[in-house]
C-alpha cells in the first residue's frame, strides 16, 4: 500500500503529471485538472458533512451530539471554500452551491470512505478519525501551496481539523 507521501502531489508536479499531459494532448486544459481537484476536496467535505449531520439529535451522549454537529458545520463551511474556488477557477459562472447541488452523482469526485453509511456510533467515529488523519496531512501540505487561495483555505481548515482530531479520540474512549 502506498504511503501518503507517495500519493500526494505538489502543485508543480500536478502541472507536469502524465495524466495532465495526456489530458492536454486530448484537448483538455490543465486548468480542468485543478478544477477537478478542487471539486474533489469540496466533495469530500460535502458528503462527509452530510453523513455526520445525520447524527444530529441521535448521538448516544449530548456532548458527542454537539461535537458531531460542529464537525458537520465545519465540513460544510470547507465545502463552500473549495467549491467556491472551483467555480471561480472554472470560469463558467457556477457557484459553490451550483457545484454542490446541481451535479449528477457520477460527477462527484469524493473518496468512497466519506460515502459509507454511518452504521453504529463507533463506525462513524472511526470513519471520522481516519478521514481526519488523512485530511490533516493533506491540509498541512497544502498550506505551502504556491496558490495563495489554496494555502489560505488549507490553513483555515487545518485549524478546524485539529479540533476534530482532539475530540474524536475522547469520544472513542467512552
Amino acid at each position: 500500500m502506498p504511503s501518503l507521501t507517495d500519493v500526494m502531489t505538489s502543485d508543480a508536479e500536478l502541472a507536469t503529471a502524465p495524466g495532465i499531459r495526456s489530458m492536454a494532448a486530448k484537448g483538455a486544459a490543465p486548468e480542468n485538472a485543478f478544477v477537478d481537484w478542487l471539486c474533489r476536496m469540496g466533495d469530500n467535505c460535502l458528503i462527509l458533512g452530510h453523513r455526520v449531520s445525520e447524527w444530529c439529535g441521535h448521538s448516544p451522549v449530548l456532548e458527542e451530539d454537539i461535537a458531531l454537529a460542529n464537525t458537520a458545520l465545519d465540513l460544510i463551511g470547507q465545502t463552500q471554500l473549495w467549491l467556491g474556488l472551483a467555480g471561480e477557477a472554472e470560469g463558467k459562472g457556477r457557484t459553490a452551491d451550483n457545484l454542490a447541488y446541481l451535479r449528477d452523482a457520477a460527477q462527484f469526485r469524493n473518496v468512497l470512505l466519506v460515502e459509507r453509511p454511518n452504521g453504529d456510533f463507533g463506525q462513524t467515529l472511526m470513519r471520522q478519525f481516519l478521514f481526519d488523519a488523512w485530511h490533516m496531512e493533506m491540509l498541512r501540505a497544502l498550506q505551502s501551496s504556491t496558490n495563495t487561495r489554496v494555502a489560505e483555505i488549507a490553513a483555515k481548515a487545518a485549524k478546524e481539523v485539529a479540533y476534530h482530531r482532539k475530540a474524536t479520540p475522547a469520544c472513542k474512549r467512552r
